[in-house]
């Protein structure tokens, strides 16, 4: 009798035993799933924080997409940014300049120097034959690059003299902006070009227009003061067009090469392929009026210290 009370009492403790180990590992097992349960709930809410930023961020994108657009905004092919209003002011400004041109038939010339007075580069004489193009009646002035640039480098102020003080990598900026914003295709006239055309066509000229530097350049024999001139207060050579000599040195779409004219092409040469100065040409209000002469050829790199000589003008094909 004890002997089977003993073993109730042994049933019993192992059936509480295993109760409470059910228990335990239900306990358990429930912690796990509410913990899962957390889990997922802050990866939902991690998840939807993402998806939200996302949302906002693809507003502002077509918000400021939206705007550029509502502003009209127009980009240079190398990354000039500016707003439509802005452009428009500018092609407002451009167009209610006078922007004079002066048509030169081709013709064939002997290109170099024809008096026998000059330098070792202006050698040998050679014939060219050039197309038709047209090329600016003046020199640029300040007002048109004011127009176009919306800042003005100029040491001598004044809005009808040639802008000056300027780099050839800032008048490539300049020709390629007002392309953009009239639609035409200007450019530098090449040496020969501005050769041909500052002798009137090819003709026996020492000065642009004359062989009397006085009549047709201002030099500093004749300017009586530093500094440069409003355009076109001297004579116009035999094609109509002012200030090809003196004034300010007028930089040339060929590199600098003084050897150039020994392998130069016969027709419309283009000049060096590459190099690392350009050839400018006409001389300066500073300059005795040799420098002024229409066969003297000249570099950038030598008006270094006279940034306040070097201008240019403008040409176009025909």
């Amino acid at each position: 009798m004890a002997s089977q009370k003993s073993r109730q009492s042994i049933s019993q403790a192992g059936g509480n035993s295993k109760k409470e180990a059910v228990g335990a590992l239900k306990g358990k097992t429930g912690t796990d799933a509410e913990e899962a349960r957390e889990g997922r709930s802050d990866r939902l809410l991690w998840i939807g924080a993402v998806l939200f930023l996302l949302v906002l961020i693809g507003l502002s994108f077509q918000t400021l997409s939206e705007a550029r657009k509502e502003a009209g905004f127009a980009v240079f092919k190398e990354g000039y940014v500016f707003s439509q209003r802005e452009r428009t002011e500018r092609e407002k400004a451009v167009r209610a300049l006078e922007w004079d041109f002066v048509r030169v038939p081709g013709g064939t010339f002997e290109m170099g120097d024809i008096f026998g007075t000059g330098h070792f580069d202006e050698m040998p004489v050679h014939l060219v034959t050039l197309s038709d193009f047209w090329i600016g009646k003046y020199e640029v002035t300040q007002a048109q690059w004011k127009a176009v640039m919306g800042y003005n480098p100029s040491n001598f102020l004044g809005d009808e003299r040639p802008v000056e003080n300027v780099t050839p990598a800032e008048v490539d900026e300049f020709i390629r902006r007002l392309n953009f914003l009239t639609g035409e295709e200007y450019r530098l006239p090449s040496e020969a070009e501005w050769e041909y055309a500052a002798r009137s066509g090819g003709k026996k000229e020492k000065f642009s227009g004359s062989d009397d530097a006085d009549d047709v350049a201002w030099f500093f024999r004749n300017s009586g003061r530093p500094g440069t001139f409003p355009v076109g207060k001297k004579a116009p050579n035999g094609l109509g067009i002012h200030d090809m000599s003196g004034n300010v040195w007028e930089i040339c779409a060929d590199w600098y090469d003084a050897a150039y004219y020994a392998v130069s092409p016969a027709v419309d040469p283009p000049g060096p392929a590459t190099g690392v100065y350009r050839v400018v040409r006409g001389g300066r209000w500073g300059y005795d009026p040799a420098s002024a002469r229409t066969t003297n050829r000249f570099n950038d790199f030598r008006l270094l210290l006279w940034g306040d000589s070097l201008g240019f003008r403008l040409a176009k094909s025909s």
